[in-house]
């Protein structure tokens, strides 16, 4: 069942990526988060932090959706 959400989350987990599968589409080094939008509702993302220091627990915004599907959230 689909439901709807503020487009806000909290970093459940993250990891920095320091080689890019495709360097075109992803400039190093960048962020893969776990977000959870929802209880128990968990989606994997790229998230933008402002200031480069990603923590656990940390709000983000949903921002957009790259024309190559790619989901990003940002602080």
């Amino acid at each position: 069942e689909f439901s709807n959400t503020d487009g806000s989350g909290q970093v459940y987990s993250y990891t920095q990526v320091h080689r890019s599968p495709n360097p075109e589409i992803f400039k190093t080094p960048y962020f893969i988060c776990l977000v959870e939008i929802e209880e128990n509702i968990k989606i994997i993302c790229n998230v933008l932090f402002k200031d480069n220091i990603p923590e656990i627990g940390k709000k983000v915004f949903f921002d957009k959706i790259s024309n190559e599907g790619i989901i990003y959230y940002s602080d």
